[in-house]
């Protein structure tokens, strides 16, 4: 099987799936993440998907590609955060708003990530949802930060006076 028809193998498979090939031996993790890297890769533009970087890592790449970032601090267990990747995120107006920018997550599910915890500190951010701006310079818009639910006009409407 080639590396692309392997890559789309392991695309097209359940959770379940992937869980029992990583278990059996079928695939490495290496393979399954970077088959999903590449399909991800594949369809960035019309996906703004989240890819997980440090800040600094996400900083450096918006300067050579000058691109805005946007760091959305989430958790599984923050309901506003879950209803905004349900709702805000997925809104048309809200991803084409989203073109000229790099979409960063960072999981601050578990309070005693030591990396979780040292990046809300760095940025002063107590918990989520909270969600930061920054021009492709990497300079935080620092009054347009947000805490709590946005909705999908609220949010279209500050991206486009960032502009």
């Amino acid at each position: 099987m080639t590396a692309s028809k392997a890559s789309d193998a392991l695309y097209l498979q359940t959770l379940t799936e992937l869980a029992r090939g990583l278990a059996g031996g079928e695939f490495s993790s290496r393979e399954l993440t970077e088959s999903l890297l590449e399909r991800i890769d594949a369809h960035q533009k019309s996906l703004n998907a989240f890819i997980t970087l440090t800040a600094d890592e996400a900083l450096a790449e918006a300067k050579t590609t000058d691109k805005k970032v946007i760091l959305d601090f989430y958790a599984d267990w923050c309901t506003d955060c879950v209803r905004m990747e349900k709702t805000t995120f997925r809104d048309p107006l809200v991803t084409t708003a989203l073109g000229g920018y790099r979409l960063l997550q960072v999981d601050v599910t578990d309070p005693d990530d030591p990396e979780g915890t040292a990046i809300k500190k760095r940025y002063g951010v107590f918990g989520p949802p909270a969600v930061l701006f920054f021009n492709a310079d990497g300079r935080e818009y620092r009054t347009e930060r947000r805490y709590g639910f946005i909705g999908a006009d609220a949010l279209v409407a500050l991206l486009n006076s960032l502009e």
